[in-house]
């Protein structure tokens, strides 16, 4: 039982063509690993940014409370100096005009 040489390369090819598309599909499932994984990355480091604004924007929120109560305070204690109860107390502050006081319709 002997092989001739067409056989032979025949075989050949055919162990060559099923290694390279063996290797080939290795290769295809690694890089899709790859890529599943940096866009998991990517989605956990968008999602870790998206919550470090969250927190910031409480934290800065929480101290435009703060400084708003200090001004709250501030004013109140201005307007008791000054002995006024309201702001319309104070004569520097200038009301709207009612134009039908004067005649106008």
């Amino acid at each position: 039982m002997g092989f001739d040489i067409n056989a032979l390369i025949s075989l050949g090819g055919l162990i060559l063509a099923f290694t390279t598309t063996v290797c080939g599909a290795i290769l295809w499932y690694v890089n899709t690993e790859k890529k599943k994984y940096a866009a998991e990355r990517d989605f956990n480091h968008l999602r870790r940014n998206i919550q470090q604004l969250s927190d910031n924007i409480s934290f800065q929120t929480g101290e435009l409370e703060k400084q708003f109560e200090k001004l709250e305070r501030d004013i109140l204690e201005i307007r008791m100096h000054l002995g006024m109860k309201s702001l319309s107390d104070a004569h520097w502050v200038s009301r709207p005009r009612d134009d039908r006081s004067r005649g106008h319709d």
